[in-house]
């Protein structure tokens, strides 16, 4: 029945798309199938399914890589079982911030952030901007990808400010 065993490489949070019948070569196979439980992973199909095309989304929360298996069993069309086989999914990880970081500074300070704090990867770059705030001046309101924030604040207005960055990490 099967050919080649098959293997897929995906990120955190994506959605498989495993169609079946391209493992075997005859027409007409049904399939049942289960995924073994990682518990790093979210979104596996642990419970026996019948459908053709596997779409489960999957969520690595562990902070590094991980697999999850999936054992499936092929019915020919004249009822023949064939030999189960595996689909082996790697799923990397995604950085996950551990506590979203906030600080308070005087008025002409320095920022000195180092984003690499904030998540639970090494390795991790990132992309950041700031909101404008008109009673702010000196925050990067255009993408940024260092690493670390070190935007000089002032606060022209007299009244507390606040500065939003949004950043987002990839792995």
């Amino acid at each position: 029945f099967v050919v080649t065993p098959p293997t897929d490489t995906i990120c955190s949070d994506a959605t498989l798309n495993h169609n079946l019948n391209n493992d075997v070569n005859l027409t007409g196979v049904t399939f049942s199938w289960v995924a073994a439980e990682n518990p790093n992973i979210t979104g596996e199909t642990t419970t026996t399914s019948t459908v053709s095309n596997i779409t489960d989304t999957l969520t690595n929360i562990s902070g590094t890589v991980q697999t999850v298996t999936y054992t499936i069993t092929p019915t020919s069309a004249d009822g023949c079982q064939g030999d189960s086989y595996t689909y082996v999914v790697t799923i990397n990880p995604e950085p996950i911030v551990i506590t979203p970081p906030t600080d308070t500074i005087c008025s002409g300070t320095t920022l000195n952030h180092n984003l690499n704090n904030d998540v639970n990867l090494t390795g991790t770059s990132f992309s950041w901007s700031a909101v404008e705030n008109s009673n702010v001046t000196g925050e990067t309101t255009t993408t940024s990808t260092s690493t670390s924030i070190t935007d000089t604040l002032t606060n022209a207005s007299g009244t507390i400010q606040t500065v939003t960055y949004t950043i987002t990490p990839t792995s």
